[in-house]
C-alpha cells in the first residue's frame, strides 16, 4: 500500500479537483459558513475557502505514520509527497501539500454543496457533495453512477 493510501485511508478523505466554472454563484457560496479548516477522519486537514470555481478545499496538513518511507525507500515527509497516481503523467510531480482536492460549485439545497472529489490514491476525479451537518461538522461524499453510489466521511472544524 502506498504512502498516500496509508496516510489518508479511504479515498473519500481526499476531496475534489474541478474544472467547472461557477459563474455568478461564487459570491453566494462564499457566505455559507463552510469555509475554514477541517480535520478528516485520518487527521489530515483541509482548508475550504472561496476560489474562482466556488469553494475549494486544499490539503493543509498531512499526517504520516512514524517511520514512513517513500516508494524509493527514502524517508517520507508531508513536504515530499507528490501526486504519483495522477492519470496525467505531467501532474505526478506536483506536491500533495496544498493540492486542491475539493471543489464545490453550487449549493443544491440548504447546507448541501455539489462539486467534485479528486482521489489521489487512484488519480481520478469523482462527482460528489458536501453536507454541512452542523456549525462544526460536515460530511464529504464521493460518488459513482450519477451520485447513486456514494461513500463518505465526517470532518470536524478545527479553525476558521
Amino acid at each position: 500500500m502506498g504512502v498516500a493510501a496509508r496516510a489518508w485511508g479511504t479515498w473519500s478523505t481526499w476531496g475534489a479537483v474541478a474544472l467547472v466554472s461557477l459563474g455568478s454563484t461564487a459570491p453566494a457560496l462564499a457566505q455559507t459558513g463552510i469555509e475554514g479548516l477541517w480535520r478528516t477522519e485520518k487527521a489530515a486537514e483541509v482548508r475550504i475557502a472561496p476560489c474562482p470555481e466556488g469553494l475549494c478545499g486544499t490539503l493543509a496538513k498531512i499526517v504520516l505514520p512514524p517511520g514512513e518511507t517513500r516508494a524509493d525507500g527514502t524517508p517520507a515527509s508531508p513536504e515530499t509527497l507528490t501526486d504519483v497516481h495522477n492519470s496525467d503523467p505531467a501532474l505526478r510531480d506536483r506536491p500533495m501539500l496544498g493540492l486542491q482536492i475539493v471543489t464545490l460549485t453550487g449549493e443544491s439545497k440548504p447546507g448541501v454543496f455539489a462539486g467534485t472529489v479528486y482521489n489521489p490514491q487512484d488519480g481520478k476525479t469523482y462527482e460528489g457533495f458536501v453536507e454541512l451537518k452542523g456549525p462544526d461538522t460536515l460530511r464529504l461524499n464521493g460518488c459513482l453512477l450519477f451520485n447513486v453510489v456514494c461513500r463518505g466521511e465526517d470532518w470536524v472544524r478545527v479553525g476558521p
